[in-house]
């Protein structure tokens, strides 16, 4: 007994002193980025731009892959299932996290699958509109459909995602009903809106800003508490007659659970590095948004918070995927 016991410990040692050594040499191969939406949005351009960084602060190609479907759920399960060995990191988002709620055979779990590894960003939605919509500000919007009682539409990058429920947040607070038109991305939502298909978004300041600069899109709104500084003269949903309202998203980077803590925190020290960089504070600015530093307990801790808060509205509203 005592044998198997002393054989049993140094085992431990054996192990343990290997699962070191993997990470203190971590990493020596290439990682690979999962980043759950299509190509074109936030997330994606963000995603790259953060693998980029990684690849050359690891010494090793951060190689990003889009795995979009079903509002990011797809891209996710594909994390969940993977090895916790440090080699496979998920960008996600509110968008990604949230609509599982809403689709209630995904087949992992969100608080047991993951391990937070860093926050990078909270960003407002921008609410945009073809040119000719009748309506120019908010206070127009919620006359327009009032009158129209259902008959105008808003498109989202698909059901349970940010701009969907935040959409849906806002009908509730302004009384009124629009019909939802979800898609498979940004891309094709915008080109409808701009081709007059469909009437409005609530989207990212990144993705819809230049065709606002254009004209191809009219601003509306913003979502979050303030305005933002790239768009100081749009006007906030809260100072637009909604006192309180504020609907934003943020994005981050995940690790399936188990992932030894060691590798997190490489991780996270070197995002942690380029938050701080003016690259990134531009590049965040640029798009409204304030960054999310922190340690990977923060991350995990904001996510949490901000998760009741929607969750809440999921259950209160009765939101379902379309």
């Amino acid at each position: 007994m005592h044998l198997r016991k002393s054989a049993g410990w140094a085992l431990g040692a054996v192990l343990l002193g290997g699962m070191g050594s993997a990470a203190a040499a971590y990493p020596d191969k290439p990682i690979k980025m999962v980043i759950a939406f299509a190509p074109g949005g936030t997330s994606d351009t963000l995603g790259r731009l953060v693998a980029t960084h990684l690849s050359k602060a690891l010494g090793q190609p951060v190689v990003a892959e889009n795995r979009p479907g079903a509002t990011g759920t797809i891209g996710t399960n594909a994390v969940a299932k993977a090895a916790p060995d440090g080699y496979t990191l998920l960008m996600a988002s509110s968008s990604s996290h949230y609509s599982a709620y809403l689709y209630p055979s995904v087949p992992y779990d969100l608080k047991n699958d993951f391990a937070p590894v860093a926050g990078m960003a909270v960003l407002p939605l921008y609410i945009v509109a073809r040119p000719d919509f009748p309506a120019s500000n908010i206070a127009e919007l919620v006359a327009l459909a009032k009158k129209k009682n259902g008959g105008v539409t808003y498109a989202s990058p698909g059901s349970g995602g940010a701009a969907h429920l935040a959409t849906e947040l806002f009908m509730k607070e302004a009384g009124i009903q629009m019909l939802h038109v979800p898609y498979k991305g940004v891309a094709a939502a915008i080109a409808d809106i701009m081709g007059g298909r469909v009437d409005l978004i609530f989207d990212s300041v990144s993705t819809s800003q230049q065709y606002v600069a254009t004209g191809k899109l009219k601003a509306l709104g913003i979502s979050s508490a303030q305005r933002a500084k790239v768009v100081p003269t749009v006007p906030t949903v809260a100072e637009s007659g909604f006192p309180g309202f504020e609907a934003t998203y943020w994005m981050g980077l995940w690790a399936p659970a188990g992932t030894p803590p060691a590798m997190v925190e490489r991780i996270n020290g070197a995002v942690q590095d380029f938050l701080k960089s003016d690259e990134m504070r531009q590049r965040i600015a640029e798009i409204g948004g304030e960054l999310l530093p922190g340690t990977p307990k923060d991350f995990g801790s904001y996510v949490e918070r901000d998760s009741r808060r929607w969750v809440g509205i999921i259950k209160e509203l009765g939101l379902k995927a379309d």
